[in-house]
């Protein structure tokens, strides 16, 4: 501008008039103005644009790390404790999960549609990345989430199924142990021999009703074993052969 302002102040017939020099520097400075003002809405049209791309950005890349939390508790291994209050805790941690991964379903219809109506107005590279980063989040929510009832209803499954193996085993052993009591009292100096047969025809036929118990508590241990932990699935195993061991010796002794 100081070469402007030389000019107006100058004078001699061959210099423009200064009526014309005004205007002319007032149209430059009015294009600068106007140039100026478009540079600045472009930019900040461009710092919006990017602000909201490195936010739908940031909620997709946490959407994708919860992802991956929920898919390595399923990879894990399937082996679990032969316990039912075990077994109840980890359910209901799984039930947690199933309800957050439940409640996600909705984030991941917004977020869907948030990243539709921002890729019509970004680059088309932008768009690009935001298009398979969501098309892998939703892929990968559908199949997790399947996955992870499955896994659930085997636990439930599988929880009830122990919960039988502890009532039988349970049950066999009582009944054991009142048979141990009531053949030691039988066994007692002044019993007669029809009170002795008596009791030796009760104990045949409470035998043959529990033989069915214990064989049901085997078909529960080939069941369940296969997904036990290595000391629990050891621990089920000594118990049933346990059960096994003393029923077969006091029906040998009452035959």
């Amino acid at each position: 501008w100081q070469e402007a302002e030389v000019l107006l102040d100058a004078k001699g017939s061959l210099l423009p008039a200064k009526n014309d020099i005004q205007k002319t520097l007032d149209d430059i400075v009015g294009r600068y103005d106007d140039l100026s003002k478009c540079v600045n809405e472009r930019n900040e049209k461009l710092q919006i644009t990017l602000t909201r791309s490195l936010s739908v950005q940031d909620a997709l890349d946490e959407m994708l790390d919860w992802m991956g939390s929920v898919e390595s508790s399923l990879v894990k291994p399937g082996q679990v404790p032969l316990n039912s209050t075990a077994l109840q805790d980890l359910i209901s941690k799984d039930t947690m999960l199933e309800q957050d991964i439940t409640g996600r379903q909705s984030s991941i219809n917004a977020m869907n549609e948030k990243v539709k109506t921002f890729i019509e107005t970004t680059d088309p590279s932008t768009a690009s990345s935001l298009q398979a980063k969501m098309k892998d989040l939703s892929a990968r929510f559908s199949e997790a989430s399947q996955k992870h009832k499955e896994k659930l209803a085997k636990m439930v499954e599988l929880k009830a199924k122990v919960e039988q193996f502890e009532k039988l085993s349970d049950k066999l052993q009582t009944f054991l142990e009142t048979q141990s009591q009531a053949l030691t009292e039988v066994a007692m100096p002044g019993k007669d021999v029809p009170e002795l047969s008596q009791h030796m025809q009760e104990s045949t036929a409470k035998f043959l009703e529990h033989r069915k118990d214990l064989e049901a508590l085997h078909s529960l241990l080939k069941e369940i074993s296969s997904h036990g932990l290595p000391g629990d699935k050891a621990l089920v195993f000594e118990k049933t052969n346990n059960l096994s061991r003393k029923f077969k010796e006091m029906e040998d002794t009452i035959q």
